[in-house]
């Protein structure tokens, strides 16, 4: 190994413990190559950079109005005591995560979400109530 470069960093150690610093962040950044300074500044200015909230009202918007949705009726699946409201509120939950996914620009997501859970499990859940439902509510097993 070079005596220079262990020296380099011998002395940003002692640097460190001069300068009172716990050894962890306490060292200035290392400088960066030109070519990734000039990758930061090409994604500062790319169409797909993440906005910020302020910025875009309407989806702030949207987002609380769906988080509502999906708080609201994910709470209606647990409170509600009839199990085939309870089905249908499930699936307005899971539509609703949906639509957070394609919110956030993760339309895999929310196809997989719509195929996976809404298309497969709550088909099945449904079948399960529809086949195990009982005309009287008190021979019902709750």
């Amino acid at each position: 190994m070079d005596s220079s470069a262990s020296g380099s960093v011998d002395r940003r150690a002692s640097e460190t413990i001069a300068d009172g610093g716990t050894g962890v962040g306490a060292t200035p950044p290392l400088p960066t190559r030109a070519s990734a300074r000039a990758g930061l500044e090409t994604f500062k200015h790319h169409p797909t950079r993440v906005k910020p909230m302020a910025a875009l009202p309407y989806e702030a918007i949207a987002f609380a109005l769906f988080a509502l949705v999906t708080v609201a009726s994910s709470l209606g699946v647990v409170l509600v005591e009839d199990v085939w409201h309870s089905a249908l509120l499930l699936g307005v939950s899971l539509l609703s995560v949906a639509v957070h996914y394609v919110m956030l620009n993760a339309e895999f997501l929310a196809a997989m979400q719509i195929l996976v859970y809404v298309g497969g499990v709550l088909i099945l859940i449904t079948f399960a109530v529809m086949l195990t439902r009982t005309d009287d509510p008190k021979e019902a097993v709750s």
